[in-house]
């Protein structure tokens, strides 16, 4: 669990938001995928130094005004991202389990 969160992390983010970028682009051909990975990439880093100081949920609050867009699209999130993480954390969870016993296998 623990290089789920750390060690994997990096590519975990990057995936979903390589997904956010892409769906982004495929919206009305407004925003080319260049400039979408641009755009979140910079928001991404100003959120990490928001983050430094706030809690994710202080940081929700802060930006999504009540009955506004950005609440919107968090409650989007928020109803269907559990699932998402439940599959991850079940398909990392049965790796480790496969290359611990491997690795106990090859020790015998």
């Amino acid at each position: 669990m623990l290089s789920d969160l750390t060690s994997s992390g990096p590519a975990y983010i990057s995936a979903i938001l390589r997904e956010f970028a892409l769906e982004a682009s495929m919206r009305g051909g407004k925003v080319d995928r260049d400039l979408a990975e641009q755009l979140i990439k910079k928001t991404l880093i100003g959120t990490a130094a928001l983050l430094e100081d706030k809690s994710f949920d202080d940081l929700i609050a802060m930006v999504a005004t009540r009955g506004g867009i950005t609440e919107e699209g968090a409650k989007v999130i928020e109803a269907l991202s559990p699932e998402m993480f439940r599959q991850l954390f079940s398909a990392t969870s049965a790796k480790h389990r496969l290359v611990k016993d491997r690795i106990g296998n090859v020790e015998e």
